[in-house]
């Protein structure tokens, strides 16, 4: 989870270019990183409570 939210940083502001747009770069950067990790948060605790409903 914390990886691929690291990976959507790097990839976003390295390999795509943000770094280019500097201050906007990074902050869109660092807003598309934490939207990849709340997504995957939000995945790991519906499915936690979907095992939990089960037992």
């Amino acid at each position: 989870m914390i990886v691929k939210a690291m990976w959507k940083f790097k990839r976003d502001y390295f390999f795509k270019g943000g770094f280019l747009d500097g201050y906007y770069g990074f902050i869109i950067a660092a807003i598309s990183s934490f939207a990849a990790f709340a997504k995957y948060a939000k995945i790991r605790e519906i499915i936690k409570s979907q095992k939990k409903e089960a037992n």
